[in-house]
């Protein structure tokens, strides 16, 4: 392929310019591509996008599935209609970027799975959690250097919600998103609990519909979920839109031999029985940041090769990891203390 043209499809979530506009110029700078085509769900919205993008505004999505001049979708609309979009472009051989959440509900994000598979395009979904930090962390875990993992904690929140009330409308309208703040930044807490420590044979959570806002709208936005794992390890995630102060990116593992915690902007660091005890890890002992996934996507149909970061499969299985935490809350099932 000589040039890869995408068409940007939803202008709903609040990441959906910065892709084409801020970090595709970026991040994937080099590679040939092209924005050729803003379909949007707003009648006024989409086409202002349109114009500030300097291309066709098509208020018609299948007439952009059915575009030969068009071989990409970047999927940023609503997440109740992730399944909707994603799968009339995987049958109609369009390769797919999606926002996360994959879907709100499990049964829609395997069907999303099984037209992209059905379909052989190449598929990625954008939640970048392999942080340098992170990847370090684990390759540590993996060397045994803190024993057996008897837990993982990640807290993965912002402050939007007080800060922002703009940015943050959209997120609170759960006919539009489908959950809320474990949908939202705790997708990031859960990603990394799967990628640390593999799918969870028991799933609770405890959810607040904490501001006024939240308490109308119906939409939780704090929450916990919590696992647990056929090792007998636990996975704490933690999420929110109410923390503007701080501590809004806390990561935490424990384990029979040692400790290791990490707060965005600041040095990660550990202890084992062998340390005499903190060891601070500074930037320059972090590996290179893994590709990022929007690049990740370009370079894979590009190239036409096939990788294993982002793909289908963990974005239905971190789904369905969430909506297990949310089932308690859902169905009613819990114990209310007087």
């Amino acid at each position: 392929m000589k040039e890869l043209r995408i068409a940007c499809c939803g202008g709903w979530h609040s990441h959906a310019k910065d892709f084409p506009m801020d970090r595709a110029p970026v991040k994937c700078a080099g590679l040939p591509y092209r924005f050729v085509a803003v379909w949007d769900d707003d009648p006024v919205r989409g086409p202002q996008w349109a114009e500030e993008m300097h291309c066709p505004y098509q208020p018609d999505f299948d007439r952009i599935c059915a575009d030969p001049e068009i071989d990409a979708v970047i999927i940023t609309c609503g997440t109740t209609r992730h399944a909707s979009l994603a799968i009339r472009a995987a049958e109609a051989g369009k390769h797919i970027f999606i926002e996360k959440a994959l879907a709100a509900d499990p049964a829609e994000a395997r069907a999303i799975r099984d037209a992209v598979k059905k379909s052989g395009i190449h598929f990625t979904i954008s939640d970048p959690v392999e942080k340098p930090e992170l990847v370090f962390a684990k390759k540590l875990m993996d060397e045994g250097v803190f024993g057996e993992v008897t837990e993982v904690r990640y807290r993965a929140a912002h402050g939007y919600g007080v800060t922002d009330p703009g940015l943050m409308s959209c997120y609170y309208t759960r006919s539009e998103a489908g959950g809320g703040a474990m949908f939202d930044m705790g997708h990031h807490a859960v990603h990394v609990l799967r990628w640390f420590l593999g799918l969870p044979d028991q799933a609770v959570g405890v959810f607040s519909r904490f501001s006024d806002r939240g308490k109308k709208q119906q939409v939780d936005d704090i929450g916990t979920a919590v696992y647990h794992f056929p090792s007998g390890a636990i996975g704490i995630a933690e999420t929110g839109w109410l923390s503007p102060a701080g501590g809004a990116s806390l990561f935490e593992l424990h384990g029979t031999k040692g400790f290791l915690q990490w707060s965005r902007g600041e040095f990660l660091r550990y202890q084992t029985a062998e340390t005499e005890g903190w060891v601070n890890v500074t930037p320059d002992q972090l590996p290179e940041p893994p590709v990022y996934p929007l690049r990740y996507w370009m370079e894979s149909i590009l190239e036409d090769t096939f990788g294993s970061q982002y793909g289908v499969d963990e974005a239905v299985e971190v789904c369905e990891m969430i909506a297990a935490a949310y089932e308690l809350e859902d169905h009613g099932a819990r114990i209310e203390y007087q």
